[in-house]
């Protein structure tokens, strides 16, 4: 087994603990040996093992690794509910300024995400592109009003900043509370509706039909 001790300072140390039985000659437990290991070190490093291979290293969002290990977990018979979000002309800036502008617009929009939907999961799936995750009923008009704020305050950042300015995102929405539809499925709905927004002008949020 394994115990944390703490200190009155706030810090501990995690103890593995080994213990034994010692008999004697007619087979009578006479005591107990007990062994006592620091691995606080271990535990520690594991930890932020395990935290990198879930997790964005740029935004701290969760990755797409985690995002398939997540529903596999907690999905159950629940309804999901994506909005696949995508940064437009991102790539323009990034060539323009540089990829320094560039990862702060990720870091802005990662912050945004985090602060909007506090309660869902948010990941990012790679480059300019983002996912936010909600299990459990939601109907679909709160989604679109959500999708609509996100977009509103990602405008009004992009038009605040100079090198930004042409920058704005899209946002493709997919829900289904059918347990057997599988989520790479599910997935793709969201990124079709994510390219009607894009082909219908950008800067909107779309939903799959």
């Amino acid at each position: 087994m394994e115990a944390r001790v703490s200190h009155g300072d706030g810090t501990g140390k995690m103890l593995e603990i080994h213990e034994n039985s010692v008999y004697d000659v007619f087979n009578h437990v006479v005591g107990k040996l007990c062994i006592f290991r620091d691995v606080t070190v271990e535990r520690d490093l594991e930890r932020q093992i395990r935290h990198s291979s879930n997790t964005d290293f740029l935004t701290g969002l969760y990755n797409r690794r985690c995002f398939y290990q997540y529903i596999h977990n907690s999905r159950g018979s629940r309804t999901v509910s994506l909005m696949y979000i995508d940064l437009d002309r991102f790539k323009e800036v990034n060539d323009t300024y540089g990829h320094k502008v560039g990862d702060a617009v990720l870091v802005h929009t990662a912050d945004v995400l985090r602060e909007l939907f506090r309660d869902d999961f948010v990941a990012r799936l790679g480059g300019d592109e983002f996912l936010v995750v909600r299990l459990g009923k939601c109907c679909m008009d709160q989604l679109e009003q959500e999708a609509d704020a996100f977009l509103k305050k990602m405008r009004t950042a992009f038009l605040a900043a100079e090198q930004t300015v042409t920058l704005s995102a899209s946002v493709g929405i997919a829900q289904s509370s059918d347990s057997m539809v599988d989520i790479d499925v599910l997935l793709q709905r969201s990124d079709q509706a994510l390219y009607q927004a894009k082909k219908e002008g950008r800067s909107r949020y779309c939903v799959y039909r």
